[in-house]
């Protein structure tokens, strides 16, 4: 699989990542961006705007 399709499987997966994190209870969106930027190795460049349109 190329880079690029993992990126962009990723991309695609950071929506559910979000909710199960909310799930697990209340966070600002420092800390879900923190997370994900370690567990997943997004940018929070990439995380903040998707944050925004949720």
């Amino acid at each position: 699989m190329t880079e690029q399709m993992q990126v962009q499987l990723k991309k695609g997966a950071l929506e559910m990542c979000v909710l199960a994190l909310l799930a697990r209870g209340e966070s600002y969106a420092y800390e879900i961006a923190s997370e994900l930027a370690t567990g997943v190795g997004m940018g929070e460049g990439t995380i903040y705007p998707l944050m925004r349109r949720m």
